[in-house]
């Protein structure tokens, strides 16, 4: 059921284009895409080098909590472990949390829809 993407994800022969840009996942579309809920994510991730795709350390930090909340024997922690496999996990550091702040105080004072799913 997880990542039904990864097949065509890992065998991407593609060079990412010059210079990269990187898709960051939230935890909700990473949610989504482990359920296998987002078939659209799924596409769009599948035309991606797997270079181009990573989730933060925050992310990851709130996958492994919703874990656990969960029994441990829940299929969630299977999927879970095998998308932390094939992710990227880039760090947050002093420095994504300035850019946080800008981009979302842009967002919020633009009335911007997307600031409240960031």
């Amino acid at each position: 059921m997880c990542c039904r993407w990864n097949a065509a994800f890992l065998t991407t022969t593609r060079p990412p284009p010059k210079p990269i840009m990187l898709h960051m996942l939230d935890t909700d579309t990473a949610s989504y895409l482990i359920k296998g809920k987002s078939p659209a994510i799924e596409a769009r991730l599948a035309q991606l080098a797997p270079s181009m795709v990573c989730i933060s350390a925050m992310t990851r930090a709130e996958l492994q909590y919703g874990l656990k909340r969960l029994p441990a024997d829940h299929r969630l922690h299977l999927a879970v472990r095998q998308f932390l496999k094939l992710i990227r996990v880039l760090p947050w550091d002093a420095e994504a949390a300035d850019w946080y702040a800008d981009i979302r105080h842009q967002l919020i004072r633009t009335d911007n829809p997307s600031a409240k799913w960031i």
